[in-house]
């Protein structure tokens, strides 16, 4: 029972808890409806699975979207399609209100059930929420849900609040990784404890507290791995970016920098397969279709082991330590069978840093946090970046659709506010 309840905790909606309970129950001929169901039903102790379950459910649904809408802007795929949307984050035009609105709404409800789940567990449980596994997952998620904001919007709005800067998302991920990690310790659910140690250690390194991001990191190993889950099941539960690049064709990696890495070394992180002529608009082009993510049931990650390696490594470099922070980036190439990095300075380790988080990260939806801090600590901007400065030596071979307004310096890297939002908050102009 535990363990279907962990398992679909990470895929599936309230709907879908329901029905794992009410199958947990039993039933010998028939199930009768018990009609609508009013909120203080859950609020009850038998309700905290399903809560549970809607908690991961509703991040599953925000990181779907957000990964495709940010990967499309950040050059992580090409954003080659006859959808206006579509066209307008390949070329870096974040502005106009489009699937940026649906993500938006998307992390917020995912943040607020995360929330509003961790309160009535406090409420239900009492003096047991402080030892309850389940109360430890619920505020993880809340933080990964907080954490995506951060990435994602070039500023904060938090219940209801005015318009802030975005590391105010990051602090609130904090604050709920802070919990979750004391309460997976006191109820000794290892599992939650490193994946809230993971994505503590990521916030803590967006706001440049090197020192204690390095910290975190060292707790998770290596080969841990906290996944966004993802079926065939249903339209709600099946990957996006494998939908778009194989069942639709809307993006493709065709020409993107991770085409060319992959062509030169075979890197097992950034696999693309299935090439073929096909039109888009009025020109020919080659579709080669990501890999990573190779069904519509492939799981997303949310905090791995490889990461933190890449976060130990960030550290080093700023506390001038280049060799170190290059050993830990050969680390991770030596075990995928790619050639190592080499570099000679701090600058050039930098450089090695920064194409190894995009190879590590590939199609996750981070990037766009990665340009904030380094903005932030190093004045980067999308001029200076390599990933997306390789396609400017293929844009004449793109379709029109993606010529035309392409742009490199002055690209965006954050979506806005949504009008949505904008129109139903009164603290906002």
């Amino acid at each position: 029972m535990d363990k279907n309840i962990q398992i679909k905790s990470r895929r599936g909606g309230v709907l879908a808890a329901f029905a794992v309970l009410w199958t947990m129950a039993g039933c010998d001929t028939a199930v009768t409806n018990p009609g609508k169901l009013g909120d203080a039903d859950l609020s009850v102790e038998s309700a905290m699975p399903v809560i549970l379950v809607g908690i991961a459910g509703e991040y599953q649904v925000a990181m779907n979207q957000s990964t495709y809408d940010m990967s499309t802007l950040m050059g992580e795929q090409n954003g080659a399609s006859i959808f206006t949307s579509k066209v307008f984050y390949g070329v870096g035009n974040a502005t106009v209100e489009m699937q940026s609105e649906v993500s938006l709404n998307n992390i917020h409800t995912a943040l607020w059930v995360a929330q509003d789940g961790v309160r009535r567990m406090r409420e239900v449980m009492g003096t047991g929420f402080a030892t309850n596994k389940m109360a430890a997952e619920a505020l993880t998620w809340g933080g990964f849900a907080a954490r995506l904001l951060g990435d994602n919007f070039c500023e904060s709005v938090i219940a209801g609040g005015s318009k802030g800067d975005r590391k105010a998302y990051y602090t609130l991920a904090k604050t709920l990784f802070t919990e979750g990690i004391a309460i997976a310790v006191a109820s000794a659910a290892s599992d939650v404890e490193k994946a809230a140690y993971g994505g503590r250690a990521s916030v803590n390194l967006q706001l440049l507290d090197y020192t204690a991001a390095s910290a975190d990191a060292a707790k998770v190993p290596t080969d841990f791995l906290w996944e966004a889950e993802f079926s065939s099941n249903s339209t709600r539960e099946r990957n996006k970016v494998w939908n778009e690049s194989h069942n639709r064709i809307n993006s493709s990696t065709t020409y993107t920098w991770f085409w060319s890495h992959y062509t030169a070394t075979s890197d097992p992180r950034t696999p693309w397969s299935s090439i073929v002529a096909i039109p888009f608009t009025a020109t020919a082009t080659i579709h080669a279709a990501q890999e990573k993510y190779p069904q519509f049931g492939s799981n997303i990650p949310v905090s791995k082991g490889s990461e933190m390696r890449l976060i130990e490594a960030e550290g080093l470099l700023k506390a001038g330590d280049y060799a170190g922070a290059l050993a830990k980036i050969n680390a991770l190439r030596t075990a995928a069978g790619i050639p190592v990095a080499t570099a000679t300075n701090a600058t050039e380790a930098f450089d090695a840093l920064l194409k190894e988080r995009a190879i590590v990260m590939w199609l996750e939806g981070r990037r766009g946090g990665d340009f904030y801090r380094w903005g932030l600590e190093r004045g980067l901007t999308t001029a200076d970046d390599p990933i997306l400065g390789h396609m400017v030596q293929y844009l004449n071979l793109l379709p029109s659709s993606i010529q035309t307004g392409w742009k490199l310096a002055g690209r965006d890297t954050c979506f806005p506010i949504g009008l949505a939002v904008s129109n139903a908050n009164p603290n906002i102009s």
